[in-house]
């Protein structure tokens, strides 16, 4: 059967793009995972056509303890003093966001 993935990125940079209290400055798009590095750089590319060209990428290695459970989380990018933007597939638990 076929079927269409649906993406929020254009609702989200629409988003990010017509808020004024959030100065789209020295932001960092973030990966939750290595399976999602594309998808961030994808909305990374998006905010780059609209104009935002302050922008870098980061990513977020897991280290699980068992069915569910994160170990340990390690960033890899620089995120300090930055706008950081989490793109995801889904969120069930909400625990990489907390």
């Amino acid at each position: 059967m076929p079927v269409d993935n649906l993406e929020a990125n254009l609702v989200a940079m629409n988003y990010f793009v017509e808020q004024k209290k959030f100065p789209l400055k020295d932001i960092v798009v973030i990966s939750p995972d290595a399976g999602g590095v594309a998808r961030a750089k994808n909305f990374q590319a998006l905010l780059q056509s609209v104009g935002v060209k302050d922008s870098s990428l980061a990513m977020i290695i897991k280290q699980r303890q068992g069915a569910g459970q994160i170990g340990s989380m390690h960033m890899v990018g620089n995120v300090a003093g930055k706008q950081a933007i989490i793109i995801d597939d889904i969120i069930d638990t909400a625990g990489t966001l907390v």
